[in-house]
């Protein structure tokens, strides 16, 4: 970026101040782009181990959460 924009300008001072709005920019939108992405379920498997529970789960526990996240699309066929 900085190698373009002194091409463009052929200005020192004019291609730092490009090259750092340009990297600030795209530092914040992947940090955005990432944070949003994080929120989609899609494409996720959740197994039950991955859950910390205060107690065991009783055997009605278990079929009630999976029949739970099965109808939310959280686990696999």
């Amino acid at each position: 970026m900085g190698a373009i924009a002194y091409w463009v300008t052929g200005n020192w001072e004019q291609m730092t101040i490009i090259t750092l709005i340009f990297h600030g920019v795209r530092v914040v939108l992947y940090y955005t782009h990432e944070r949003i992405w994080d929120q989609i379920a899609w494409g996720r498997v959740v197994t039950l181990t991955d859950l910390s529970l205060r107690r065991p789960l009783t055997p009605e526990d278990r079929k009630e959460l999976e029949a739970l996240l099965n109808k939310r699309g959280y686990l696999g066929a």
